[in-house]
């Protein structure tokens, strides 16, 4: 499995289940395994995160007509909407890569400087293009839980904006070998 996490709101806190389930099916005889990174944001592109898959068919040139379309501007929005709630909400979103106007800015701080509330400011963003962005959207408790399975390896794998890229491994070392040492020895996190 790639980047094992449980991500957004609703799953947030089923580490232990999603834990039971594999644990159950190796003991069958699977032979499964996860990498996992030690940070509770994950890195994709806004659209990615935030349009729903059907709005997204036939490419960035049919989303921009259906940002103006009236048949589907009341489903988007509703859409987009409930996938900002599941991604813990416009202060969850920080822009990491793209439109220097808005890389280093949550959504909350472009709604500030726009007037505009989560999906206009949303929509506006991607009417100037895509960008990457770090979405803050897992609980450290769920983190934990993973880096301690033994069939879990360390990922660093890594866009532009995502602290994975540079510091994945000396973060796991710090917090969770030295400052928290109750979460791993240092032979595990080797």
């Amino acid at each position: 499995m790639a980047h094992i996490k449980a991500l957004g709101v609703d799953v947030q806190g089923q580490s232990g289940d999603i834990i039971r389930r594999i644990d159950a099916a190796r003991a069958k005889g699977l032979d499964i395994t996860a990498d996992h990174y030690p940070w509770t944001a994950s890195s994709t592109r806004f659209s990615a995160a935030l349009i729903p898959p059907w709005a997204l068919d036939g490419g960035a040139k049919a989303l921009l007509q259906r940002f103006d379309d009236p048949s589907v501007q009341q489903k988007l929005r509703t859409d987009i909407h409930e996938n900002l709630r599941l991604r813990g909400g416009p202060d969850a979103i920080l822009f990491a890569d793209g439109n220097p106007k808005y890389v280093g800015k949550t959504l909350t701080q472009v709604m500030q400087a726009s007037g505009q509330d989560a999906v206009d400011a949303t929509i506006a963003v991607l009417r100037g293009g895509d960008l990457l962005i770090a979405s803050f959207n897992q609980s450290d408790d769920d983190v934990r839980a993973f880096m301690k399975q033994p069939w879990v390896m360390t990922s660093s794998d890594s866009s532009p904006g995502h602290p994975r890229a540079v510091g994945t491994f000396s973060r796991k070392y710090d917090q969770y070998v030295v400052k928290e040492s109750n979460i791993l020895f240092i032979g595990s996190n080797i």
